[in-house]
C-alpha cells in the first residue's frame, strides 16, 4: 500500500496522483499504474493505492503549482504487523478514557491519529492527535492511523 496525503498544504485543485511502477529503483522506463484526480468538493486530500505487489513505484503529486516526485520500494517478504495496545479500566464503561499506543517508532515514522466517520472517512482535516500514544475518549469507529516516513530521516 502507498499512501499520499497533502493534507494541510496549499494545494491547487486539480490535484493529480499518478502511480508509476518501475523495473528498477534507477530504471529510466516506467509505466503509468493509476492516476487519481481530486477536485476541492471532494473534500479529500489524500489517496491509498492498495493491492500493490513487491516493486519499485514513483508516485507524483501535482497540481498547477509544482509536481513533486516520490520513489516508493515495496518489499512484501519484508513486511511486519506493529502491535496495538490499549490500556483502559476495567469494566470499560461509555465515557471513560484510554490510552492507546501503537508499537512503532516516532523517529521513523510521522504517526496521525484521525477519528472516523461510519463509512471509514476521515472527520477532520487535521489529526486529532499525533505521536506514537494518546489519551482520550474512544469512540467507534475508533480512530485511522495515518503513517508516513518522518521526513527527518530521509
Amino acid at each position: 500500500m502507498i499512501a499520499v496525503d497533502v493534507t494541510g498544504q496549499e494545494v491547487y485543485f486539480s490535484a493529480y496522483f499518478p502511480l508509476i511502477s518501475k523495473t528498477s529503483a534507477t530504471a529510466t522506463t516506467a509505466t503509468l499504474k493509476e492516476t487519481v484526480k481530486l477536485e476541492a468538493s471532494d473534500n479529500k486530500y489524500f489517496n491509498i493505492f492498495e493491492n500493490l505487489t513487491t516493486g519499485y513505484y514513483l508516485i507524483e503529486t501535482e497540481h498547477r503549482c509544482q509536481t513533486v516526485p516520490k520513489d516508493v520500494d515495496i518489499d512484501l517478504t519484508n513486511a511486519f504487523n506493529p502491535f496495538l495496545v490499549i490500556d483502559r479500566p476495567v469494566p470499560f464503561c461509555t465515557g471513560n478514557q484510554a490510552r492507546v499506543k501503537l508499537g512503532l517508532s516516532e523517529h521513523l515514522f510521522d504517526i496521525n491519529w484521525f477519528k472516523l466517520d461510519a463509512n471509514g472517512d476521515k472527520t477532520t482535516t487535521y489529526p486529532l492527535r499525533t505521536g506514537e500514544s494518546f489519551f482520550g475518549r474512544l469512540s467507534i469507529p475508533l480512530l485511522l492511523i495515518w503513517l508516513s516516513i518522518n521526513s527527518s530521516q530521509e
